[in-house]
């Protein structure tokens, strides 16, 4: 809320063409006493920076319906926060640029920075991926997942010095490089056993599910 309103102040000074000291103290006056414009852009960032986004026409048809079957509430007791950081994770990839195209203005150019930034995070950790320094979810296979626990390794976690370090809480970074290191693995685990594309597919997608659901 704080930094979208000094940056919001900033923008609004830039616009007037002030310089200097005039400049200076015209954003201090903004953050002070900031307009209904600048107040309701911060309230919105800070919604956007906790995942509480409204989910649109689908996301909320979702939420109706777990609300009206008994129990289900119990079973997938949140659906707002996984699917707000899934969403926005995907603006941190190469997807980001698409929604970048819609938007215009500073926001068009803030949705872009995302896509460059999270694209090149998933690129560093793909590489890292590779180099066996970063992993995902555990081996299905149980003479694997034995050897990946024997090996101090953990799931999604990235090797800095000699301990793996879990990054599951760096949202919405997590979800991207976790899925990067998926993908790696089904790659990997395809071309080792011959696996066909569907299978990896269905697996991707249970994997996917599977990090959805251990945000809620």
């Amino acid at each position: 809320y704080v930094g979208e309103m000094h940056a919001q102040a900033y923008r609004q000074a830039s616009k007037e063409g002030l310089k200097g000291k005039a400049f200076y103290s015209r954003i201090a006056e903004l953050i002070n006493t900031p307009t209904e414009e600048i107040m309701a852009s911060a309230e919105k960032a800070a919604i956007h920076e906790t995942f509480q986004d409204d989910l649109g026409e689908i996301g909320n048809a979702v939420m109706r319906f777990r609300n009206k079957v008994p129990g289900l509430r119990y079973v997938v007791p949140f659906v707002k926060t996984p699917t707000n950081i899934f969403k926005e994770s995907a603006r941190l990839s190469p997807i980001g640029f698409g929604t970048a195209m819609k938007k215009q203005g500073a926001e068009r150019s803030m949705e872009v920075g995302k896509a460059v930034f999270g694209t090149g995070v998933a690129t560093w950790f793909a590489l890292k991926a590779v180099e066996g320094k970063v992993t995902g979810a555990a081996p299905r296979d149980k003479k694997e997942r034995e050897l990946f626990y024997a090996q101090g390794k953990q799931p999604y976690s990235i090797l800095v010095g000699d301990k793996w370090i879990s990054y599951q809480r760096i949202e919405p970074f997590a979800t991207v490089i976790g899925l990067v290191a998926d993908g790696h693995e089904l790659y990997r685990e395809g071309t080792l056993n011959d696996a066909e594309a569907g299978e990896i597919a269905v697996e991707a997608t249970k994997r996917i599910a599977r990090s959805l659901t251990d945000k809620t």
